[in-house]
């Protein structure tokens, strides 16, 4: 199994690599006054960065909500029993 991991990532690697080498020209990002300019792969792979890892923040958002939500709905079992016993 170790060896078709390392097999797999040595593929995406090389992918990669291809990938970069051929997107190496340079874009223009202009936002309101700054000016970056960096090779197409570089952006490219920020941006996919930048989209996991808020996926990942959006996600763990939502199952902490959820997880609120369904422990408010539930009754409160960590209070002791309130009635008492009379002779």
């Amino acid at each position: 199994m170790k060896a078709i991991k390392k097999i797999i990532l040595i593929l995406i690697v090389v992918v990669l690599i291809i990938f970069a080498s051929q997107n190496f020209e340079t874009a223009i990002i202009k936002f309101l006054k700054w000016r970056i300019e960096m090779p197409v792969a570089v952006l490219i792979l920020g941006i996919y960065a930048l989209g996991a890892v808020t996926g990942g923040i959006v996600v763990s958002a939502f199952k902490l909500i959820f997880k609120n939500s369904a422990e408010k709905k539930l009754p409160d079992q960590t209070k002791p029993d309130q009635t008492t016993v009379s002779d």
